[in-house]
């Protein structure tokens, strides 16, 4: 469970509530609040409100992306044609998938530059080691494996959004 005051009913969490959440929480620690933690600590939560931004941007794209993906590979298939790959490619620019993944790709870039940089810098307490485990979450699950409830999540999501919750909770103590 959490104790994330953003999320209502932690057994109906979805993605942009748990996205929102963690933003929350890392906007939370600003001023004297933000003075108290430690340095590489507080680059962590500047870089991570940066990132959850960043992943709330990308997600749409992503989902444009594949929308987009599957209207073409629709649009392929009515051709009734041999695979080729220039005129597979001639569909997609043709149905809008050529562009969707190109917005999707620029989002990306921009989230991956900045889970780098979160990647390489050392946490020193629970509030940076919360932004480190949002970018392992990133790196590690689908964002289908978060986007139901908590008690229908598989095992390895719902232990991970367990511990993760924890963490939260010990880096506002």
């Amino acid at each position: 469970m959490t104790d994330n005051p953003n999320i209502t009913n932690p057994s109906s969490v979805n993605r942009r509530q748990a996205i929102a959440g963690a933003g929350a929480a890392a906007l939370a620690l600003t001023g004297p609040a933000l003075a108290s933690v430690p340095k590489s600590d507080a680059e962590l939560i500047r870089l991570g409100a940066e990132f959850d931004r960043l992943q709330a941007e990308w997600l749409p794209a992503l989902s444009e992306w594949n929308h987009f993906y599957g209207v073409a590979h629709e649009a392929w298939k009515a051709k009734n044609i041999p695979f080729s790959e220039e005129e597979f490619f001639a569909v997609q620019d043709e149905t809008g998938a050529t562009a969707a993944s190109d917005r999707e790709d620029a989002a990306l870039s921009s989230l991956e530059d900045i889970a780098e940089k979160i990647r390489e810098l050392p946490a020193e307490g629970f509030a940076g080691l919360a932004v480190k485990l949002r970018v392992l979450r990133y790196d590690n699950f689908s964002n289908e494996d978060f986007d139901m409830p908590e008690k229908d999540m598989d095992w390895g999501p719902r232990a991970f959004y367990q511990f993760a919750a924890e963490i939260e909770r010990m880096a506002r103590a």
